[in-house]
């Protein structure tokens, strides 16, 4: 990707009196990754100025040649390098501007490196402190620099950094600059269309990049404890990187109250006109202010997440509007540490691998997951993330949608017939206890055509060995990035990039289901061979229901995981994998389904879900009559189970 970078900080300054610590890691971070990087930022600190342009001034370039990385020995130029001028080709030259972070977005955009191609994100920060809570968002310069950016019709992400104490190891800024980058990409990969920009706040803490990362949304906070100002003598107040500096050490000070000394009126009002006395001002927030409404406020929000050491990711529109619909646990790396073996040497084998790749240590767990050439990124996972592991049979043949002369598939979506593919069946618990299962499911497909276990390999570029494969045989909509090609486009071809839409899925019922195989003729070695199940939908719909019934009867034994309670209700979303025979096995249950993986081809289906649960669980509260027997078939549901737990 091109990059813009911009910041409210200004220029790389690593001592303690300065305030930009972390830019010159960053891009260094971003360019080991592959990215090209342009980079255009305030010429001196301009934090606290929110989305401003200084109106009327000639905003004047010059030209910041960076140094060593933690060294503050960059130089800055009236002038840019040019070619001819003897000057080696690879010294790099960053912008700055005598403005505000906005211009810097603005400029970049439009009248720097243009030679370089479109710019396809903008990423301003990262910010020397959290921006989080609306008292600190409204003001920022970090998050004015992507919002004007936004409005640019520019993808964007406001960067922060939150950090605790002003010793900054370099090895912990570096893991928040590899942890920032793999969130930028994954952002970037996942976009969603009703977002403009994220705020994005990553503590700065060991073991980072083993930190969750949750959505969250700006808490709503406010100034309680009076002004902001202080009264200062007429000298003092000038240096605005001290000042930053100043106010940012009492993130150090945490939620312990911050004493601010209060400015009385100081000046008597005559009868007819007041009279002035002569003073100086400056800004010196209370943050205790900040600090106690994340304190009393539930979970959820920007400042809880960083409270908690977690990683917030807050999607915004250019209007400082929440982006509904995103909240949660945001998972980078769903799919990894799966793994595929037939003998216990083969199980060793992957318990080694991991601890070779990854020392058992939150110092050490640093690595970012390796990628493929196609930057595809890999199942890999670090050793000191395990915690349970499960074993699982592996289940061929699978049952593959099978056209026929009579139920024949659009020809756009002849690739599907050769694609390992899993139900995701939508499950709603009511009170305690009765559950429902949606008729309406989802077909989820692998991103490429199946092919046995170890018949295709990737090489692992960091190792430059060959490794299994695991695509053909993941369902998991998180590891895909290409969409089913519509009718008028043509197939993506192997050279194509990995797109950036939504994953491999179609309602159930859009799948054509094979002729049952007749049976095997029983032989002396099997003199018992079965009668194979017929593959229709209504065989395997009916197979769900019986398993889901019995799955949760079998769950309310165990209450210290289940705890089904009267007048409340839970959406499940259940995997069920389909054997050639028509056998429904049950790969997982999931807790708290991502309904947006569903793409475009499943909107229809998770709508009607959502209504159907709304008529059954959440309408009786608001209306007198009575529900009908079997009411709930009309919507779509299929009452499986019902039971009294003795809860009231």
């Amino acid at each position: 990707m091109h990059i813009l970078v911009t910041n409210d900080d200004g220029p790389p300054s690593n001592q303690l009196s300065k305030s930009s610590p972390y830019i010159h890691s960053f891009v260094r971070t971003l360019q080991s990754a592959g990215h090209t990087v342009s980079v255009v930022l305030p010429h001196q600190q301009r934090s606290w100025i929110g989305k401003a342009h200084f109106a009327a001034q000639v905003v004047k370039p010059t030209y910041f040649r960076p140094g060593t990385l933690h060294q503050d020995d960059g130089t800055t130029h009236t002038k840019p390098l040019t070619a001819g001028d003897g000057s080696n080709d690879d010294t790099e030259e960053w912008v700055l501007v005598n403005s505000t972070p906005a211009t810097a977005a603005q400029l970049g955009l439009f009248h720097f490196f243009q030679d370089r191609g479109p710019v396809d994100l903008v990423v301003s920060g990262p910010n020397y402190g959290r921006n989080t809570t609306s008292l600190f968002s409204l003001s920022s310069g970090t998050i004015g620099g992507a919002m004007e950016a936004a409005i640019c019709r520019k993808r964007a992400i406001a960067l922060s950094y939150a950090f605790f104490s002003r010793n900054h190891d370099p090895e912990i800024i570096a893991g928040a600059s590899r942890m920032s980058v793999k969130l930028i990409e994954h952002l970037m990969s996942k976009w969603d269309e009703g977002v403009d920009l994220y705020s994005v706040n990553v503590p700065l803490v060991e073991g980072v990049e083993g930190k969750k990362v949750f959505y969250t949304y700006a808490l709503q906070n406010y100034w309680k404890s009076g002004s902001s100002f202080t009264e200062v003598e007429a000298e003092e107040g000038d240096d605005p990187a001290e000042k930053e500096v100043e106010i940012r050490a009492q993130e150090e000070l945490g939620s312990e109250k911050v004493k601010g000394e209060a400015v009385g009126a100081g000046a008597e009002i005559e009868k007819k006109h007041a009279r002035h006395k002569h003073r100086h001002f400056t800004w010196t927030p209370n943050f205790s202010d900040v600090y106690q409404s994340v304190e009393t406020s539930e979970p959820g929000n920007d400042g809880w997440a960083v409270k908690e050491g977690l990683i917030s990711v807050t999607p915004l529109k250019s209007n400082f509007m929440p982006v509904p619909g995103l909240q949660g646990e945001l998972k980078l790396d769903r799919g990894q540490g799966i793994r595929l073996f037939s003998s216990e040497s083969e199980l060793r084998a992957i318990f080694e691998e991991w601890e070779a790749d990854s020392p058992d240590s939150d110092s050490d767990s640093t690595a970012t997951p390796p990628s493929t050439p196609n930057n595809t990124t890999t199942t890999a996972i670090p050793t000191s993330q395990l915690r349970h592991f499960i074993a699982q049979a592996y289940i061929p043949p699978f049952l593959f949608p099978s056209p026929s002369p009579t139920s024949p598939l659009p020809s756009h979506l002849n690739q599907i017939t050769n694609r390992k593919f899993h139900i995701r069946t939508y499950v709603l618990c009511t009170s305690a206890l009765r559950v429902y299962v949606y008729q309406e499911m989802l077909a989820l497909f692998a991103a490429v055509p199946y092919t046995p276990p170890g018949n295709t390999t990737l090489t692992n570029p960091d190792t430059n060995q060959e490794e299994m494969d695991m695509r053909p045989h993941l369902t998991n909509t998180c590891l895909q990035s290409s969409p089913f090609p519509s009718p008028s486009s043509p197939s993506p071809s192997p050279s194509t990039p990995p797109s950036t839409e939504k994953p491999l899925v179609l309602p159930l019922t859009h799948l054509p289901f094979p002729s049952p195989k007749p049976p095997e003729s029983p032989s002396p070695q099997n003199p018992n061979t079965p009668t194979p199940t017929n593959p229709n939908l209504t065989n395997i719909t009916t197979q769900i229901n019986t398993l889901t019934s019995s799955l949760f009867l079998a769950a309310t034994s165990h209450p210290v995981h289940f705890q089904p309670l009267p007048n409340a209700f839970e959406v499940y979303g259940l995997d069920y994998l389909i054997s050639e025979t028509g056998d429904v096995f049950l790969l997982e249950v999931n807790a708290f389904p991502d309904f947006a993986q569903s793409g475009g081809g499943g909107q229809e289906v998770i709508a009607g879900l959502w209504r159907a649960v709304i008529a059954i669980a959440v309408k009786g509260f608001f209306s007198s009559d009575q529900e009908e027997e079997g009411e709930e078939e009309k919507w779509g549901m299929k009452k499986v189970l019902d039971v009294d737990l003795g809860r009231r």
